[in-house]
């Protein structure tokens, strides 16, 4: 939960932290996959495997985006607009899926989004950096919503681990790759 404030606070630039986050997730991830999940692992369908690289890529997206919105706009409007990620996935139920909402998620759903419009003409107000962060916060919403519909997907036959270290090593070279096509130090 407060990962936004160490991200703020810090002075690398924000590929680098993520790539951070991704590797040392992978590395206390590691030797529990090793000793209790190998065999799954191993066991894993092409399918599976492929899905579960997607999500990662997209995974490394989000918080590539998220990650630098922070550098652009408030903390506030960094994490509320991030977290719309609702509305794409409410989205893309609604007109991929053909799933019905209840009554009680559409309200949820209004009251997610009157909150985003509210947060993000508030600092809007301060710039065109703070716009270009807004923005930022969207778009990882959007590759948050793609990543939680497929790990949905991942997950019914994938354990918690075994999902979230092929998704956090996708991730990590997702990010590792933009880092040096973009010269990131």
């Amino acid at each position: 939960s407060l990962s936004a404030v160490f991200v703020r606070w810090s002075t690398a630039p924000s590929l680098v932290l993520v790539l951070y986050r991704m590797a040392f997730s992978v590395l206390l991830l590691t030797p529990s996959l090793l000793l209790r999940q190998r065999k799954e692992l191993l066991a894993l369908r092409r399918r599976e495997v492929l899905l579960c690289l997607v999500s990662g890529l997209f995974l490394g997206l989000h918080f590539s985006s998220y990650f630098e919105s922070l550098r652009w706009t408030s903390i506030a409007a960094s994490v509320v607009l991030s977290d719309t990620e609702v509305l794409f996935v409410a989205a893309a139920s609604l007109l991929l899926f053909r799933q019905k909402l209840s009554k009680k998620a559409w309200f949820a759903i209004a009251l997610t989004f009157g909150g985003s419009i509210v947060v993000a003409l508030a600092d809007s107000l301060t710039g065109a950096d703070v716009l270009k962060g807004n923005l930022l916060g969207l778009t990882s919403a959007a590759f948050m919503a793609i990543y939680t519909m497929i790990g949905t997907v991942c997950r019914r036959n994938v354990s918690t681990t075994v999902y979230t270290f092929v998704v956090y090593l996708a991730a990590g070279v997702t990010v590792l790759l933009i880092a040096l096509f973009s010269g990131t130090a």
